[in-house]
């Protein structure tokens, strides 16, 4: 019994001692923790300094339509590069996010809507194509009913909607994006799934300025038939 009494009372004093001895040296032990941590960030920051240091962003197509036709949500720049020249809606990539999440982020803060039909359309990499910096841009294009938009996002913004045939020139590539997005949509017009009802209904809408004439989808494509 006496003897299990000494060696608890062995065991306590040597925890009490490295406990002692841990708070005694706790600055050097959370200086060398420190040390450690910013030894490997220094590592992985060497592993790729000799690769290319560059920017991605997104670009939004937001096609919308009313009764006056089809329209684009454009921005006239209040900032550099390009400051007073009209482009799409875009932002740039968060370190906390993919691609999709970056274009529904943009969606949403222009136009306060959710889940409304996007599509990826393709990378624009060009070396040049933004005197600000080398930035990769990944082309997204929507769809939407002007009706249902938040005007106090877009007005905040200092965007609008203009007419596609009305569409000025815009700063970069982004033109050729348009005219890229705008294709696309027409084929998705002439091949989009049945199941896809809702888009089918939209892209009826947009594609046809009097309903009341047209009995068949064909419209969209350009093709003029009556079912």
């Amino acid at each position: 019994m006496q003897r299990c009494a000494n060696r608890y009372t062995r065991n306590r004093s040597l925890s009490v001692s490295y406990t002692f001895n841990c708070r005694k040296n706790l600055p050097y032990n959370y200086f060398f923790a420190c040390f450690v941590k910013k030894f490997y960030e220094v590592e992985s920051i060497r592993y790729y300094e000799q690769e290319a240091d560059f920017k991605v962003a997104v670009d939004c197509i937001i096609f919308g339509f009313d009764e006056e036709g089809l329209k684009l949500l454009l921005l006239k720049r209040n900032f550099e590069p390009c400051k007073g020249e009209w482009s799409l809606m875009g932002g740039f990539l968060r370190a906390d996010e993919n691609l999709d999440q970056a274009a529904e982020r943009v969606l949403r803060d222009c136009t306060g809507l959710e889940k409304v039909y996007m599509e990826q359309l393709m990378t624009f990499s060009d070396v040049g194509r933004d005197p600000g910096a080398r930035v990769v841009s990944a082309a997204y294009f929507a769809l939407m009913d002007i009706r249902n938009y938040d005007k106090e996002a877009v007005s905040s913004y200092n965007a609008a909607w203009v007419l596609l045939e009305q569409v000025p020139p815009l700063i970069f590539d982004h033109n050729q994006m348009v005219t890229k997005a705008l294709g696309r949509l027409r084929r998705r017009a002439t091949n989009c799934p049945v199941g896809f009802r809702s888009l089918r209904f939209l892209l009826y809408r947009c594609f046809t300025r009097r309903f009341s004439d047209v009995k068949s989808t064909n419209v969209i494509s350009g093709r003029r038939s009556i079912a």
